[in-house]
């Protein structure tokens, strides 16, 4: 078996300590908010593709029934 790997009670100990309307290290938190932005975008772009896809198989299946 394995001994756990001992880490530096530092590694806890952010680049950024100070607070924001009371938010401890506000400044790591509100740099993870161009990440939720563009995750966000990836989900709309990904919904929107399904939805064209979606469209143009129920397309061409009305196309098929109309010959």
């Amino acid at each position: 078996m394995i001994r756990p790997i001992r880490q530096d009670q530092d590694y806890h100990r952010f680049a950024d300590g100070r607070a924001l309307l009371g938010m401890e290290n506000a400044a790591d938190v509100l740099s993870n908010i161009p990440f939720i932005v563009v995750g966000a975008m990836g989900l709309v772009f990904m919904a929107l593709l399904a939805a064209m896809a979606l469209w143009i198989v129920l397309r061409g299946v009305q196309n098929r029934e109309a010959i």
